[in-house]
């Protein structure tokens, strides 16, 4: 299956979630950014872009901890 990641945000990806998203144990197969302001806008526009099976959605202010994408 295909792990599609959908962060809509404002400012950017934020590095800490770079970084916890590469180091979980099942790595994300696509990194989706929607910049933007309105929320549900960005997120049609993700699924859109988004070529998984699963998707989804996080926001830009979270550290995902080990093993989450399990």
């Amino acid at each position: 299956m295909i792990l599609s990641i959908i962060i809509p945000t404002r400012l950017g990806i934020p590095q800490q979630l770079l970084d916890s998203l590469s180091n979980q144990s099942h790595k994300p197969d696509e990194i989706i950014e929607v910049i933007g302001s309105a929320l549900t806008v960005q997120r049609n526009e993700g699924i859109k872009a988004a070529t998984g099976d699963i998707i989804l959605f996080l926001d830009d202010d979270i550290i995902l901890k080990e093993f989450y994408l399990n």
